[in-house]
C-alpha cells in the first residue's frame, strides 16, 4: 500500500472509531458547568463522551454529554455534563475585555490527529 493510501486508511479508521478533540470547562454564575469545544469535534453526533484527565494521571469518563449549541460558522460547540452534573465549582475565567493588537496569548489543547491524541501548546499574538 502506498504511503498516501495508508494515511487515508488511518483517517477513515479514526472517523469510524470516533474522534478526539480538546476543550475546556466554564461555570456560569449559578454554578452550571459547560464544556466548550469546536463544532468539528462533535460533527454528526447527538451526544459525546468526555474524558477528563486528572492531576494524578487518572481519568474520568462522562458518557452521553448532550450538545447544547453548535455554530459551524465560528467552529464552536457547547456541551453539558450528563444530568446537568456540576463536576466543577469553578472553571476557566473568561475575560470580557477586548484585547489590543499585539497582545501575547497562549493556547493549549489535547486534540486527536488520525486517532492519536497529542498534547499541543502554542504562543501567538492577537491580530485584528
Amino acid at each position: 500500500m502506498k504511503r498516501g493510501e495508508e494515511r487515508l486508511a488511518l483517517i477513515f479508521r479514526s472517523f469510524a472509531q470516533g474522534g478526539h478533540g480538546s476543550g475546556f470547562i466554564i461555570t456560569d454564575r449559578n454554578g452550571e458547568n459547560y464544556i466548550i469545544t469546536n463544532s468539528h469535534v462533535v460533527a454528526h453526533v447527538e451526544k459525546v463522551n468526555v474524558e477528563i484527565l486528572k492531576y494524578d494521571g487518572t481519568s474520568q469518563l462522562y458518557v452521553n454529554c448532550p450538545i447544547l449549541y453548535i455554530d459551524d460558522e465560528i467552529d464552536l460547540a457547547v456541551l453539558q455534563f450528563p444530568n446537568k452534573e456540576k463536576i466543577f465549582s469553578q472553571g476557566i475565567k473568561i475575560d470580557s475585555k477586548l484585547k489590543k493588537d499585539g497582545t501575547e496569548v497562549w493556547s493549549a489543547g489535547y486534540p486527536g490527529l488520525l486517532g492519536r491524541p497529542s498534547w499541543q501548546f502554542a504562543k501567538g499574538n492577537i491580530t485584528n
